[in-house]
């Protein structure tokens, strides 16, 4: 069996809680990894954690994180009409998301990685900023930062991105694929190897040299690992890819775009080879249909063939037979010297028959198996 991480056995009153608790954790997360970057490409994986959440286990189970997120914001010492807004933000664009996607029957049962989730997701993460946005603009809202509408696109862009980076990797992993990973670490080692190289060169170089080189290595990297590895993997490292370049490359700098570039690459190249697996997996299935209908057309005339064998050659052996006989009853009065010649033609049929009997029972015999 696949196995995934298990869904919550409890009873739903203590589901809820986890699930609460799973919201507050959300906030508080957002705003302290916030506070200790210099893009909102950050305030953001948290959206990208409730969406995966979401994905897995049914987008129910956001009420209870919303109402965990508003009880954070209120415990964090905002007063409660302003809880309302960042909390709604942070979980209704994941909500709708998983909502879309259980309508869609994508990603279930095994979350894949395809064009629906790619739009969804960008129509979804419409929701987050434009509720910042909003926050921002009403009397005792959130604290308003320089020119918030102009920062709404940015917004959405990174909200997009953390989503379509980290969803994935939670809703699909596992602890067959965690152990796949410990039990074949090379590939995953040369990888990180890659990223701490490239963030160690994009933090010494000079900054010309490092944008003449990191970015192009990065997209490299990233499309690599993403063809080799598998999604859980692949969406984490594009994030880190994405997010050295962010960093290194300074917010204000056409890094942040080509960082963009390196994210939206790895993703397409994900999503054609998603295209060409299933597309091949389609194809050995078709295979093997036309495999079995063949091996059944043959074991069908095999059949045909015992039976032909066994109601006319068998008994037209056995009407020689008994015909024999009764020349060799007349041999014996009229020419004696006959009667051995005779009954070895006897035998003879008899063999013959027996053989055909045999041969038409194995023909028409049910495949070994089967």
């Amino acid at each position: 069996m696949n196995e995934r991480l298990r869904s919550f056995d409890f009873q739903p009153p203590i589901r809820g809680l986890a699930f609460a608790f799973v919201g507050v954790a959300a906030i508080g997360a957002g705003g302290a990894l916030h506070s200790f970057g210099h893009t909102s490409l950050i305030l953001w994986w948290s959206c990208g954690v409730l969406a995966g959440l979401m994905i897995r286990f049914g987008w129910r189970s956001g009420v209870p994180m919303w109402i965990g997120a508003v009880l954070a914001e209120v415990l964090l010492g905002a007063p409660l009409p302003a809880a309302l807004m960042p909390a709604s933000g942070m979980v209704l664009g994941p909500m709708l998301l998983a909502a879309w996607m259980a309508r869609d029957n994508v990603l279930k049962p095994q979350p894949e990685f395809g064009y629906r989730f790619l739009l969804a997701t960008t129509g979804a993460m419409l929701v987050p900023p434009s509720l910042t946005v909003f926050a921002m603009s009403v009397p005792g809202g959130l604290s308003p930062v320089h020119s918030p509408l102009a920062r709404w696109p940015e917004w959405w862009m990174h909200a997009t991105l953390a989503v379509l980076l980290i969803a994935p990797a939670v809703a699909t992993v596992s602890f067959s694929q965690l152990r796949a990973w410990r039990r074949h670490p090379r590939p995953l080692l040369l990888a990180l190897a890659a990223l701490v190289a490239l963030v160690v060169a994009g933090a010494l170089l000079p900054l010309p040299v490092a944008q003449a080189t990191t970015m192009p290595l990065a997209m490299i990297a990233a499309v690599l690992v993403m063809m080799r590895t598998d999604l859980v993997f692949g969406s984490l490292y594009s994030l880190a890819i994405t997010m050295s370049l962010i960093l290194a490359l300074s917010p204000d700098h056409p890094g942040r775009f080509y960082a963009l570039v390196v994210c939206g690459t790895a993703l397409l190249v994900r999503l054609l080879l998603d295209d060409v697996q299933r597309a091949g997996h389609a194809l050995r299935e078709e295979e093997a249909l036309q495999r079995e209908d063949a091996l059944e057309a043959v074991l069908a005339e095999r059949r045909r063939i015992g039976r032909d064998m066994h109601d006319t050659i068998g008994q037209e052996l056995t009407s020689i037979a008994l015909f024999a006989r009764l020349v060799e009853t007349r041999a014996r009065r009229v020419a004696p010297a006959l009667g051995p010649d005779v009954l070895a033609t006897i035998g003879a049929c008899d063999r013959a028959a027996a053989s055909t009997r045999r041969i038409a029972r194995s023909l028409m015999a049910p495949r070994e198996g089967g």
